[in-house]
C-alpha cells in the first residue's frame, strides 16, 4: 500500500509497480490517490486499486445515513455504481466506508480538521456505542459494503470492528479492555460488532459473485423515514438496504421488493446485519430455514425489512 501517490511523479509510481510486479509475482499494490482516479489503475499508472474517498465523505455529512431526499438518494447510488472504475470498484477500489486513519485520526486532541470535519471513529458521529441505534447504523454500513450494497473492497481500521469510540492517535492506542481476556470479560456488543465483521467477510469468500457481479439497482425508494435500495448482481444475489427507521414485517406487513431477472423463482435469506447474535434481534429475518422458501410473486420479493439494516438473498428453485 502506497500512500500518498498524486504526490508522486507518475513515471515513478510506475516504475515502482513495475519493479515489484516483476519481483514479487501475484502482489496487490495499492495506493492513495487524492481524489481517487482510475487513471492511476492498472492500465494507467499501474495499481491495481486505489483508495475510494468520497463514499467516507457523503456518509459523514449525511449524519451516518439520516438525510432523506434526492440528493443523498444519488449519493448512495454512486456508492453502489462506481462507473468510472472497472467492475464499478469491486476489486479495484478499497472503501473504508467507516473511516480509515485520515477520518479516524486526530492530531488536535479532540480537535477538527482541516477539512472542518470532526475526526472521530464512526460510531461516535452517530451517537456512540452505548446508543442502540448507533451500532444498528455501524453494522448496517459495515454489512453494505461487505455484502454487496455498496461497490468496493471493503477496509475495516483498527479499533471500528470493536466499536471503539474517541478518536485515533499516537497517544491514543487500541482500546484492548473491550475484548475479552482469555473466556471471559470483554464488551457485549464489542463481541457481537467483531462477529459481524466476521460473518459477513465469510458470506463474502463462499459467495464471491456476491460482490463480483455488476450491481443493477432494482429497488429504489424513499419512505417511512427510510431510504431503501435493493441491489441485484447476476440475477442470484438481492443485498437490500434499509437506511432508516421505517420497518415491515412486524405485523404480517411484509414489504414487496423489485427484484427483474432472477436465475430462480424462490429466494432463501443468508444474511441478516439485525440478527440476534449481532445485537439485533430473532425476529427480524425473514426465514432463517436456509431453504429456498420465499416466493417471488409478481415480479416481487416479499420480506421482512428491520430498520437499519442490510439483508442478502440468494435466488434458486
Amino acid at each position: 500500500r502506497m500512500d500518498s501517490v498524486h504526490n508522486v511523479p507518475n513515471w515513478l509510481n510506475s516504475k515502482f509497480c513495475s519493479t515489484l510486479r516483476h519481483e514479487f509475482p501475484g502482489v496487490c499494490l495499492t495506493g492513495e490517490a487524492v481524489p481517487e482516479d482510475p487513471q492511476f489503475l492498472r492500465h494507467g499508472v499501474g495499481f491495481d486499486a486505489i483508495w475510494l474517498h468520497q463514499p467516507v465523505f457523503n456518509l459523514l455529512d449525511s449524519a451516518g445515513g439520516e438525510h432523506q431526499g434526492d440528493q443523498w438518494s444519488a449519493q448512495v447510488r454512486s456508492m453502489i455504481r462506481c462507473r468510472a472504475f472497472p467492475d464499478n470498484a469491486a476489486s479495484s477500489g478499497i472503501n473504508a466506508l467507516l473511516g480509515s486513519h485520515d477520518q479516524v485520526g486526530c492530531r488536535k486532541n479532540g480537535g477538527r480538521g482541516g477539512d472542518g470535519r470532526n475526526r472521530r471513529f464512526f460510531i461516535d458521529h452517530v451517537g456512540g456505542r452505548n446508543d442502540w441505534t448507533a451500532r444498528a447504523k455501524t453494522r448496517m454500513w459495515w454489512a453494505a459494503v461487505a455484502c454487496g450494497v455498496v461497490s468496493g473492497v471493503p477496509m475495516c481500521f483498527q479499533g471500528t470492528e470493536t466499536l471503539q469510540g474517541g478518536w485515533w492517535h499516537t497517544d491514543k492506542p487500541f482500546d484492548w479492555k473491550l475484548l475479552p481476556q482469555g473466556a471471559t470479560g470483554g464488551c457485549d456488543s464489542t463481541q457481537q460488532m467483531m462477529l459481524l465483521v466476521k460473518e459477513s467477510l465469510k458470506i463474502r469468500q463462499q459467495h464471491p459473485w456476491l460482490t463480483k457481479n455488476d450491481p443493477n439497482i432494482v429497488h429504489q425508494k424513499n419512505e417511512d423515514s427510510s431510504v431503501i435500495f435493493g441491489v441485484m448482481r447476476g440475477g442470484e444475489y438481492l443485498a437490500v438496504m434499509n437506511a432508516g427507521h421505517g420497518q415491515w414485517g412486524d405485523n404480517g406487513d411484509l414489504y414487496s421488493i423489485n427484484v427483474g431477472d432472477t436465475v430462480g423463482s424462490r429466494a432463501r435469506q443468508i444474511f441478516n446485519s439485525q440478527a440476534a447474535e449481532f445485537g439485533g434481534w430473532d425476529a427480524s429475518w425473514t426465514t432463517k430455514s436456509g431453504e429456498f422458501d420465499i416466493n417471488i410473486q409478481d415480479g416481487k420479493l416479499p420480506i421482512k425489512l428491520p430498520k437499519w439494516s442490510v439483508a442478502v438473498f440468494q435466488f434458486g428453485s
